[in-house]
């Protein structure tokens, strides 16, 4: 799991800095951050899940709720800021 995160990281990191450079459009850069953020989640939750002793398994048994709560909330912010709040900069 390790190398399609870093693979997608890099990618993420091109896009921002040609971003930062180009034009600024702040909806990307946000859909940029939230998805390394994912990404950072779901690299914590492979760690935690994988532990290879028998506190791992209660370690895994105990975090499901939470990956599948947190799962949600990222889909929640993504979903808001699609349809009802858009990331905006606005001057002043």
């Amino acid at each position: 799991m390790a190398t399609p995160i870093l693979l997608a990281y890099s990618i993420i990191l091109v896009a921002l800095c040609v971003l930062d450079l180009t034009a600024k459009i702040i909806a990307a850069f946000f859909c940029l951050i939230l998805i390394a953020n994912f990404l950072n989640f779901a690299g914590m939750m492979a760690i935690l899940r994988n532990v290879p002793t028998e506190e791992g398994h209660r370690l895994k048994a105990n975090t499901t709720p939470y990956m599948w709560v947190m799962c949600a909330l990222y889909a929640g912010v993504l979903l808001i800021s699609i349809f009802w709040l858009r990331p905006v900069c606005q001057d002043g």
